[in-house]
């Protein structure tokens, strides 16, 4: 398993499959090997060549800095959005200031495969939207800037 690095038709393919916590949590392990080892702090299954419905945030310094998220949805927003500067390791080198929710409510399966839900601010709500925008097929660094 590999960082697939931009252009790849792979990052902007929709995830249609389901993943499965227990099965393919070896498979999200090593894609937090990559994020590590590539200084990122949110990675996503096309990232590295699987079509399924896993990312990973890791944003805290601590213990459980990284969450590993299978089948992850936006449940709700908040009412504030706000321009930030992001990078992408698919992307490498290149910079794009996005659009995104400040506060995000999100439900997602954990490495048992319990269903979590959990809301989200500031840093981790920005790299979860991103990471969830690879699932859905959308290369947000091919946005056009706000």
């Amino acid at each position: 398993m590999e960082l697939i690095i931009h252009p790849n038709k792979f990052l902007e393919t929709v995830c249609n499959e389901t993943a499965n916590p227990i099965t393919d949590l070896e498979s999200t392990k090593e894609m937090l090997h990559i994020m590590l080892k590539t200084r990122g702090i949110g990675i996503s299954a096309p990232q590295v060549g699987l079509l399924k419905r896993i990312i990973v945030v890791g944003t805290k310094c601590h213990k459980d800095w990284a969450t590993l998220m299978f089948n992850p949805e936006i449940l709700n927003t908040g009412k504030s959005k706000e321009i930030e500067t992001e990078r992408c390791l698919s992307f490498p080198g290149m910079e794009k200031e996005l659009e995104r929710w400040v506060i995000t409510e999100v439900k997602y399966q954990d490495v048992t495969g319990e269903w979590q839900t959990e809301t989200l601010k500031r840093l981790k709500a920005r790299v979860f939207q991103h990471e969830l925008d690879h699932l859905n097929g959308i290369a947000c660094m091919l946005k056009e800037e706000v």
